[in-house]
């Protein structure tokens, strides 16, 4: 591990855990909210919860989440319980995790935002539609119909409308495709983005050097919603608050 490897987790935090006992085991990430940032609502700032590919650990996700940290969301980077699958169960752990972040200071619980990638976004899925409370959007990177054994199409019939937005290489359209034909109609705010070139689920971070910004500046026009803070003109991604 180099040096700016250590210098990015350790602003992340330092890996948790939660003991068979109380759920686990699981491992994770978690950082507030920075104290500066213009997103709180009532003292409480949004979260995103970031869910790795397949047998990709947490810290896979680890730079994306320091741009999140420092553009204003408190932020969890999950472990499942197996890394390598089977993922039918994996909901409960993302909802483990979730019900502990919720408990620390300054977490809104109304503003949850869920990221996955790959069978990640699988994940996202199952678990927004298994408890969508407070799930108020879901970013899928390069999401599958039906990745090890865990298909989406049966889960969107019970999923609450929020905001979506996929993200997919051009070679891999043809699931994103479906999934747009199929969410269409309940799903006003769905978005896409689809390259060519831009590799496979987390991958788009390192082949696309703009995909970070883009997705910071959809979670933030997301969770922006009547927060507190109230600016006539927007200077920079730090500022201001929709109402």
């Amino acid at each position: 591990m180099n040096f700016a490897t250590i210098i990015l987790l350790a602003s992340l935090g330092t890996e948790q855990r939660i003991s068979a006992a109380a759920g686990g085991p699981l491992t994770y990430f978690f950082t507030s909210a920075p104290i500066s940032g213009d997103l709180g609502r009532d003292k409480k700032h949004p979260l995103v919860i970031l869910l790795p590919m397949h047998r990709h650990k947490k810290e896979s996700l680890s730079a994306f989440g320091e741009v999140l940290h420092r553009g204003g969301f408190a932020v969890l980077i999950a472990d499942y319980r197996q890394q390598g699958g089977p993922y039918k169960q994996s909901w409960k752990d993302v909802e483990t995790l979730r019900r502990w972040a919720l408990l620390q200071n300054g977490v809104d619980e109304k503003r949850v935002y869920l990221v996955g990638a790959s069978i990640g976004s699988s994940v996202a899925i199952d678990t927004a539609r298994h408890n969508p409370k407070g799930i108020e959007g879901l970013i899928l990177m390069t999401p599958g119909l039906n990745y090890l054994g865990l298909a989406v199409l049966p889960m969107l019939a019970e999923l609450r409308p929020v905001p979506v937005l996929m993200t997919a290489d051009y070679k891999e359209r043809s699931a994103l495709s479906t999934l747009r034909t199929v969410l269409k109609a309940r799903f006003p705010a769905l978005r896409a983005i689809i390259r060519a070139g831009i590799g496979h689920g987390s991958e788009q971070f390192d082949k696309s050097p703009s995909m970070k910004d883009q997705l910071l500046i959809t979670l933030r026009s997301w969770a922006e919603k009547n927060c507190d803070r109230v600016k006539l003109k927007k200077m920079t991604l730090d500022e201001g608050c929709k109402k």
